[in-house]
């Protein structure tokens, strides 16, 4: 699959800037690059194309609770839909602020199991997220176990 989005993502590049974005980001557990390499394809970084997968990669480090509370606010101000600091608390618990699962959890939260705005997320709701996620099996869990 991501062999396939890299070479849309290539085709494309000649269409700019009328009918292509002029950047775009790839976010994952990994570095794109290592999955090149672990894949077996070459490292090249030192290509001369003018598309490079990796210009930059940067490292997003885990939110504390502050920031998960914030970040679940936004949801908040946008719709008036409150998690309880019960359910902050858990989020925060159970992901240690790592930015792909807060999220995942989050849009678990607020599209799957409480999609009433009146209705304020709690603790419980947060731990049924949990076990959607991990029946899920999401790439991403795998990774993020290796990583822990």
């Amino acid at each position: 699959m991501l062999i396939s989005v890299l070479a849309q993502i290539r085709d494309g590049y000649r269409f700019r800037p009328s009918g292509f974005p002029w950047s775009l980001a790839v976010i994952g557990v990994r570095n794109v690059r290592d999955y090149k390499i672990a894949s077996g394809g070459a490292d090249r970084s030192h290509s001369a194309s003018p598309f490079n997968i990796v210009s930059e990669a940067l490292t997003l480090r885990n939110f504390n609770r502050d920031e998960v509370a914030e970040l679940y606010g936004q949801h908040t101000a946008d719709t008036g839909q409150v998690f309880l600091p019960e359910a902050v608390d858990r989020a925060f618990a159970l992901t240690q602020g790592q930015p792909w699962l807060v999220n995942a959890l989050g849009g678990q939260l607020v599209n799957v199991l409480v999609t009433d705005v009146g209705t304020a997320i709690a603790a419980a709701d947060v731990e049924r997220a949990k076990d959607i996620l991990v029946r899920r099996q999401d790439t991403h869990l795998d990774s993020l176990s290796e990583h822990c």
